[in-house]
């Protein structure tokens, strides 16, 4: 089992400890909370995410052969789960993030429960970061 395959179970078990979807979305605010901000330097239109409802940032930076990321964003819910995305793409090669899907976000029923603006801005996200990897391949 691959490193990120073992990342993406540890983010559904921990939302699985949580029955109702309110209690999912307070721990996605708690995982928001617990996630450095972006240094003010780094919020810029480049880095902006196109396509997020919210604002919200993407950081990449490349070292090693591989790729790491940090986001941000104004809305706790979105940091949220752009933190739990960075975590599972952050420290791969450029050719593993552009092959890798994340899987926990159907597996805890994301999909069906966040509005369709929050959908988009996920897809955003996940584009953004396949795109950085691209570049690199």
């Amino acid at each position: 089992m691959s490193d990120q395959s073992k990342i993406q179970d540890l983010i559904i078990a921990d939302f699985e400890e949580y029955e109702t979807w309110e209690e999912k979305y307070e721990r996605l605010i708690e995982i928001a909370l617990e996630t450095r901000k972006l240094d003010p330097k780094d919020k810029t239109d480049p880095n902006k995410i196109e396509g997020c409802s919210s604002r919200a940032w993407l950081v990449s930076n490349f070292e090693n052969g591989k790729l790491y990321f940090k986001a941000d964003s104004d809305s706790l819910i979105v940091k949220g789960l752009a933190s739990l995305i960075v975590r599972v793409y952050s420290g791969l090669a450029p050719a593993e993030i552009v092959n890798l899907e994340p899987s926990f976000v159907s597996k805890i029923g994301f999909q069906k429960h966040l509005s369709a603006n929050r959908i988009s801005g996920l897809s955003a996200l996940l584009g953004q970061i396949k795109k950085i990897a691209a570049s690199f391949t």
